[in-house]
């Protein structure tokens, strides 16, 4: 065992690191799984003492973080939201353009003091829906929307919980907690700039195509679904489907059979007919009765078919989501057709098709998956397992009665947060109370609301944090770089602090890349001579300028698969935008405290 303190547990706690970003960036483990692993390898190696990893997780960040969360759910659950979203909706198509920049700044405003998770969440299928009514691919503002939720979080300390957790890290190192809009004329110059760079580019530089559900979706209307039985004596019984001449026709197609609660359809072709097998047939036809009523008579009177029900079905593109019950399971599994008589039609990961490992696919944050059955089952789908409708969306049953509480409670929170009347995490303590007891929203959707494998990271990511500080790790790692900093004027270092940060934030997720690099920074700063506390105000807005890559950053993976768009798309239009942050930032910052 190693002695705490000495180089050697220096030099682990930086490789333990380095593995744990290496892990990252690969991504052949979930995040959380990787950062538990480094937590693990440095308690074993005693690089970490229980004390101090105990020590580590006493941070009121997480319990800040978790509570806002609720207050996040509670404000969704009302339905506030939506409220003003049918609004832009109901005008989309006689000010589209008026309503688009409405959408973009709004959640800009609100992610300025809502987790921008579920505020992006929220905003897709309502930015999908403007962009259709406006007549522009929905492509051309997804991203759009990601990066303003972003650069509204960075105008508050509460805004994002990248700025809670670098706070909680500066209280620990004894520096005075940062005050709820102290970060805030930074931000604004931020997010200014970043509306007026997207303004400008995002016509010419991002691509322009269908969703996934407008290129399936054949023009003519609803699709329709009947479901007929193999009868006694039917001339089908035995005939391998694949073979048969009479499904020959294109106007309706087999897409299952079902035997008992057995669903054939991943060897459709191959399947021997039995008597009592029941054949699901699509018709993409608008008029069923005339287009198909030849090909019907003809099943029926040579196949021996009986129908058993017909109904009209529609296609629906939906996201996975941080809370969906779909993370890390398979389509297959789920049993979804059994359940909700809805069919898995495709599934897109990062912009491509999964394919024909579509039902057996472990699915993830930002996956999106294409279904087709009638429109209530899909609707129940939705609602039983929190997807985000990306095509006509579900109505939710929402409380909007509870509205003016919840708002209430959330302007409450700022008011006294700006006033320094409680800590932050005593009022989002008190906050989640009020929405809980006034049934804003319910327990078990409030425990779903919050972000549980994010708070994972974040508690495993601490406990790295810590041993790099204790070890004397971020003593070491800041005394490599101080040689090529310390010849810089103030702003270019600020400059190139910034990019170093946001450059980590852009191949792993920004809370760990705010935790671990705040000790650093920290030491960095006190190396040449600075006060470290506008280096830790620029390292918020750094660990969150995440627009080059679709990884950084969890509400660019969620537009990822719904806009369809490929890696290059955020390189493109985003790397730019992490440079102009960058100056932004810098200046102001050296403004304001140099």
């Amino acid at each position: 065992m190693i002695e705490p303190g000495s180089e050697l547990s220096a030099w682990i706690a930086i490789a333990v690191l380095i593995a744990v970003f290496a892990g990252f960036i690969l991504e052949r483990y979930p995040p959380q799984v990787v950062a538990l692993l480094g937590v693990a390898a440095l308690l074993g190696s005693g690089a970490l003492t229980a004390d101090a990893m105990l020590g580590a997780l006493s941070n009121s960040a997480p319990a800040t973080i978790a509570m806002l969360f609720i207050v996040s759910g509670a404000l969704a659950r009302s339905g506030a939201l939506a409220t003003a979203t049918r609004m832009l909706r109901r005008r989309a198509k006689s000010a589209p353009t008026v309503c688009i920049l409405a959408l973009i700044i709004g959640a800009m405003a609100l992610s300025a003091f809502v987790n921008n998770t579920p505020v992006t969440m929220i905003l897709i299928p309502v930015t999908i829906s403007l962009a259709g009514a406006a007549g522009v691919a929905s492509s051309r503002l997804l991203i759009p929307l990601s990066y303003a939720t972003i650069l509204g979080g960075v105008c508050t300390l509460i805004g994002t919980s990248t700025n809670l957790l670098v706070d909680g890290v500066a209280r620990a190192h004894g520096m005075e907690a940062f005050g709820l809009f102290e970060i805030t004329p930074v931000g604004i110059a931020v997010a200014l700039g970043g509306l007026i760079y997207m303004a400008l580019f995002a016509p010419l530089s991002l691509p322009s195509h269908p969703s996934i559900a407008e290129a399936a979706q054949r023009p003519g209307g609803s699709r329709f679904v009947i479901e007929a039985a193999v009868t006694r004596g039917s001339p089908l019984v035995g005939v391998v489907l694949g073979e048969s001449a009479l499904f020959a026709d294109n106007s309706i197609r087999v897409i299952d059979v079902l035997r008992g609660d057995l669903s054939l359809r991943r060897s459709l072709r191959d399947v021997v007919l039995q008597e009592g097998d029941r054949l699901v047939l699509r018709s993409d036809a608008a008029d069923l009765s005339a287009a198909t009523a030849d090909g019907l008579i003809s099943l029926r009177r040579e196949g021996g078919l009986a129908t058993v029900q017909s109904r009209t079905s529609t296609l629906m593109e939906a996201l996975v989501g941080p809370g969906s019950q779909f993370v890390g399971r398979d389509l297959l599994r789920l049993r979804i057709r059994r359940r909700y008589g809805v069919y898995p039609v495709a599934a897109h990961r990062r912009g491509v098709n999964l394919a024909a490992r579509y039902e057996t696919t472990p699915l993830e944050v930002g996956d999106t998956v294409l279904f087709e059955g009638a429109p209530e089952d899909l609707r129940k789908l939705a609602d039983d397992f929190r997807l985000v409708t990306l095509s006509e969306p579900p109505e939710r049953n929402f409380r909007p009665e509870k509205a003016p509480i919840v708002i209430a409670t959330l302007v409450g929170v700022v008011g006294l947060a700006a006033a320094g009347a409680l800590p932050i995490v005593a009022l989002a303590t008190i906050a989640a109370a009020i929405v809980l007891v006034t049934r804003c929203v319910d327990i078990d959707e409030a425990i779903e609301s919050i972000d549980g494998g994010l708070l994972m990271l974040v508690y495993a990511m601490l406990a790295i944090g810590a041993a790099i500080d204790k070890t004397g790790a971020a003593k070491m790692l800041a005394g490599f770089v101080e040689p090529l900093l310390m010849q810089l004027p103030t702003l270019a270092l600020l400059f190139a602090v910034f990019l170093m940060t946001s450059l980590m934030t852009e191949l792993a997720t920004n809370n760990a890349v705010a935790v671990v690099s705040a000790p650093i920074t920290i030491e960095l700063a006190q190396a040449l001579k600075h006060d470290p506390r506008p280096f830790m105000l620029l390292l918020m807005i750094a660990a969150s300028a995440s627009f080059a890559t679709p990884i950084g950053y969890q509400t660019n993976t969620l537009v990822y698969g719904a806009g369809g768009y490929r890696f290059v798309d955020f390189l493109r239009f985003g790397a730019p935008l992490n440079l102009l942050v960058g100056a932004i930032a810098s200046i102001m910052v050296h403004y304001l405290y140099f």
